[in-house]
């Protein structure tokens, strides 16, 4: 697999987009598939340690996401 960070700066934190992208993530198959059914995502482990190591820091993940795109999960959210 492979994968990588971005974020869109913002003039403030609030306004800041982060992405993680991971290509052939061993979860794609399985959360392609709940994504097409239309079912809640639970194998959004990426998202889940962002979620947990951003409170430990003080912060909340808001306006998150993720999604799939050809052999990539992308994964957005921003903190506040």
């Amino acid at each position: 697999w492979e994968g990588g960070a971005s974020l869109v700066q913002g003039s403030s934190i609030k306004d800041t987009q982060f992405s993680i992208i991971f290509t052939s993530p061993a979860t794609l198959w399985s959360g392609q598939s709940l994504a097409a059914k239309k079912a809640v995502v639970t194998n959004d482990f990426a998202l889940k340690t962002v979620k947990a190591m951003a409170t430990r820091a003080g912060y909340k993940v808001v306006n998150d996401s993720v999604k799939y795109k050809g052999n990539q999960e992308i994964t957005t959210f921003s903190v506040v």
